[in-house]
Order: structure tokens, then C-alpha cells, then sequence
């Protein structure tokens, strides 16, 4: 008769664990009804969508690239205040560090692919004019060099922060904490060159911007206090947490 303990039971939050094929069902469903939405709206939009893409000027390429800089700017702000909030007590409580590092790096790849859908999607532009060389040297751009070179100097740091999630455990923790300081930097290019280089000045462009830069602000602030709070008080960062953090 076998007399060792069983070891305790771990628990496993309710949204990690498997629901059969009741998951699968409603995503099909869900698939299904948005094919049908889908299918019935492009019937109406499609020529419109084909008259802005076409034609001697078409402005959907410029459209379509300044909703995909917002859209990548967003993420960008989401992916930072998950990765910020991982080293805060409150952060670990709720909604806990697994699901705020997911956040994190979830947020942060597909933020990725829409800042790079951003820069290609300018190739179709016929106003401006961009080619690919002045999308792949920065501050070439024949419109605002400067600012347009932030956002590509952005995109760069970017894509380093999110190829580094997959060398962590060759980087060592070290020389990967260190990497990932630059994500400040790369978030400050990124709004600059969003407030600088677009042609949005309405007040909800400028709240699109605003809003989820004063959150990421608003969290730097606490981390720093939280962290010099922690020098003076003599109390050095737990092992366990630092390696919590990415």
C-alpha cells in the first residue's frame, strides 16, 4: 500500500482551464455570424473600398495606414502599463501576474504587426510618394523627416523588445532587463512621432494619443516611486519578482 501524501492540489484560475469543445462552438458560431455580417456589408462597401484604393490619387492607402498607427500606438500603451503593473503589488492581486505578462507580450507582438502594416501600407501612396528605401533608412521621408524617423527608430526598438521574449534564457537576465529599458525610449518616439507626424488634429485624435499616453505616464510615476520608495526604505526587489517581469 502505497503511503506517500498525493501532493497538494495547485489551483488554476477559472479562465486557464478547459472547457471542452463549448469554446470551439462558440468561436465557430462566432466565425459563422461574422462571415455573414461580413459578406453582407463588403456587398455594399465594396465599391467604395475599390474607388479609394484606385484612381490616380487614392486616399485609402493613407487612410488605412493612419488607423493602423493608432491602432499600433494603443497596443504599444497596453503592452507597457501590463509590463509596468507586473511590479506592483496591486498588479499581482488582480488580474495577476500570468495574465498581465500574456497582456504584455501579447500586446506587444500584435502592436508589432500593425506598426509594420503601418510603414508597408505607405507604399501605396501616390501623394507622398514613399518608396522602400525611405521607409528602411530613417529620416529620409520626403514629409517630415524628423518625426516620420522617430516612429521608424520606434519600430525597430520594437521589433528587438519583442524578438527578445524569445532569446530571454540565452540574453541572461541581466543583459535582458537592461534590453528591455529601451521600451521607455521606444514609447516616447512613438508618441512623438504620432502627435508630430500625423495629419490628425482633431481632439479625438489627440485623445487617442493622450489618454493611453497619460495611463503609461501615470504608471511610470508609480513604478519609480515604488522603487525609490524600496531604496530608501532599504528593501531589495525579491528575486522571484524581477524574474516575474517581461
Amino acid at each position: 500500500m502505497n503511503t506517500q501524501s498525493s501532493p497538494p492540489t495547485t489551483h488554476v484560475p477559472l479562465a486557464s482551464q478547459p472547457r471542452g469543445g463549448l469554446d470551439g462552438a462558440w468561436m465557430a458560431s462566432g466565425a459563422l455570424i461574422g462571415a455573414i455580417v461580413g459578406g453582407l456589408a463588403l456587398s455594399s462597401t465594396v465599391p467604395a473600398i475599390h474607388a479609394a484604393f484606385s484612381g490616380p490619387e487614392p486616399k485609402g492607402y493613407w487612410y488605412l495606414s493612419r488607423a493602423l498607427g493608432l491602432v499600433s500606438f494603443v497596443l504599444l500603451s497596453i503592452s507597457m502599463t501590463a509590463g509596468l503593473s507586473l511590479s506592483t503589488k496591486s498588479g499581482k492581486t488582480w488580474p495577476g501576474a500570468p495574465y498581465l505578462l500574456a497582456l504584455h507580450r501579447q500586446a506587444s507582438a500584435v502592436g508589432l504587426g500593425a506598426a509594420m502594416a503601418h510603414a508597408l501600407v505607405l507604399l501605396g501612396d501616390r501623394f507622398v510618394g514613399f518608396e522602400a528605401s525611405t521607409l528602411l533608412v530613417p529620416f529620409t521621408s520626403p514629409t517630415r523627416p524628423f518625426a516620420v524617423g522617430l516612429g521608424q527608430l520606434a519600430l525597430v526598438t520594437m521589433a528587438l523588445l519583442v524578438a527578445s521574449f524569445h532569446v530571454r534564457s540565452t540574453l541572461g537576465p541581466r543583459t535582458w532587463r537592461a534590453l528591455h529599458h529601451v521600451a521607455f525610449a521606444t514609447f516616447g518616439m512613438a508618441l512623438v512621432h504620432g502627435l508630430s507626424a500625423g495629419t490628425d488634429r482633431g481632439a479625438w485624435a489627440f485623445a487617442v494619443y493622450a489618454v493611453p499616453g497619460g495611463v503609461v505616464l501615470f504608471a511610470m510615476l508609480v513604478r519609480a516611486a515604488l522603487a525609490l520608495a524600496s531604496k530608501l526604505g532599504g528593501v531589495s526587489e525579491p528575486a522571484n519578482e524581477r524574474r516575474g517581469r517581461g
